[in-house]
């Protein structure tokens, strides 16, 4: 490995200048308040002249961690929501693990906007444990989320192409009675 160059995941490098650009633009979106964003970002594309895999890495970390008006803000413009980053994250997998009471409503725009409810348990589109939003709302045991999922037509018979080769269900028992033991 190059000392210019960091792992991400065994197939995507993202350089110190890129690593920099992800953390930047994340304290942006972070902070900046609602007419800023408008001011900073007013095209109808969304960052268009930072490289795409960097983009999906910014695009994650303002759905997992931004205020909610940061990600309504960023979900009204025009950008890929198919995806997983290089730290195995979708965009339905980020908007699961937020932390905001709109999230379930950022997950319902992600759909209607094209976010796959299937993606993450391909070698293709692998996610975190290789566990597609389904996999992750249930292992989280939040029943709001796999309900949203279920009805934009998740798949509850994807298996994970890892490890215990489990369902959304098979996987939420297993964690289940590791933490009941």
């Amino acid at each position: 490995m190059s000392d210019n160059k960091l792992s991400v995941r065994y197939d995507e490098w993202l350089t110190k200048d890129e690593l920099d650009l992800i953390y930047n633009a994340g304290q942006f979106f972070l902070y900046a308040a609602e007419e800023d964003l408008r001011e900073f970002c007013p095209e109808e594309d969304f960052l268009p002249e930072i490289p795409e895999h960097v983009r999906r890495e910014i695009i994650i970390d303002i759905i997992y961690s931004s205020p909610a008006y940061t990600v309504k803000f960023m979900l009204s413009k025009n950008l890929p929501l198919s995806f997983v980053s290089g730290e195995g994250y979708s965009p339905l997998h980020a908007a699961i693990d937020a932390d905001y009471p709109e999230k379930y409503e950022i997950m319902e725009t992600l759909i209607k906007k094209g976010a796959d409810v299937n993606i993450g348990a391909t070698r293709e589109t692998m996610a975190i444990n290789s566990w597609t939003p389904l996999h992750m709302a249930m292992a989280r045991e939040d029943k709001k989320a796999t309900d949203i999922l279920l009805k934009h037509g998740a798949d509850p018979t994807i298996r994970t192409i890892i490890d215990d080769y489990s369902t959304p269900a098979e996987t939420a028992e297993i964690l289940s009675k590791i933490k009941n033991s």
